[in-house]
């Protein structure tokens, strides 16, 4: 008659074990060597976090991709030989029929770590500055200029410092009275440029005839971009801001010029 003996032990392990194990595979999911929370310096020079600025309408978009290695993964040291009730599950007439799973198993190497992150930066908003304030005299200049200069905006980006510098470089007029035009210079008032008032300047416009005009001003900036505290890198393109539109009334009138 043939008796056929099974280590309960066992196979309560080994029913253990495979639960684990399905669950495991089923998931197909598996923990990333470690999270990314920001770039060092040394990862960015190994190419494991690249920057990229974008000009987006009046704004400079700065996208960034960081990927690490995960885990080489761990192969299973041989061990030595453990008591009956651990290597065989099933004995029918004293012999093993059943092996449990091995035990040292060859565990695979982690999938890299990969984020995106995404970090806007919007210039200063300009101004327009006037003199006289608010209104002029008609076939006189009116000394209009910008109010704006080179700044730096600073945010963060994959857990880092990241800054833009936006410089002002082109200016574009709109006078209300039909004509427009652009400068390179953002103009100034007259005492820093040593002019009398009513004098024309680089930037002045004369308005032909009475009435109410409303002038427009939109600046055009260079940017540039640093990650890190990195070198900065210059981004393709113009990022525009308007400024606040204002209005001018020109009266007709004659003023005494007195030196």
């Amino acid at each position: 008659m043939v008796s056929g003996i099974v280590n309960c032990r066992s196979v309560r392990w080994a029913g253990l074990f495979a639960g684990v194990l399905g669950a495991v595979l089923s998931s197909g999911a598996a923990m990333p060597a470690y999270a990314i929370t920001s770039c060092t310096a040394t990862e960015i020079n190994a190419g494991f976090c690249v920057i990229d600025g974008q000009v987006n309408g009046d704004h400079v978009d700065l996208v960034g991709d960081s990927t690490r290695p995960g885990d080489a993964g761990s192969t299973g040291s041989s061990g030595g030989t453990g008591d009956g009730d651990e290597l065989c599950t099933v004995i029918i007439n004293d012999q093993c029929v059943g092996s449990s799973p091995p035990k040292n198993v060859d565990e695979p190497p982690a999938p890299p770590d990969s984020v995106s992150d995404l970090a806007s930066f919007i210039p200063h908003r300009p101004a327009i500055a006037w003199q006289p304030a608010g209104w002029s005299f008609e076939d006189l200049p009116m000394n209009l200029y910008a109010s704006a200069s080179a700044h730096v905006v600073s945010g963060s980006l994959l857990g880092s410092s990241a800054q833009v510098r936006f410089t002002p470089a082109r200016f574009r007029w709109i006078y209300g009275d039909g004509t427009g035009r652009w400068f390179s210079v953002r103009g100034a008032p007259w005492s820093a440029v040593q002019s009398a008032w009513w004098s024309p300047t680089a930037t002045s416009h004369v308005f032909l005839d009475e009435g109410t005009y409303l002038v427009r001003l939109t600046v055009d900036h260079r940017a540039e971009y640093r990650f890190a505290g990195g070198s900065w890198h210059t981004v393709t393109g113009y990022v525009a801001r308007a400024a606040l539109s204002r209005t001018v009334t020109v009266v007709s009138g004659v003023t005494v010029l007195v030196d």
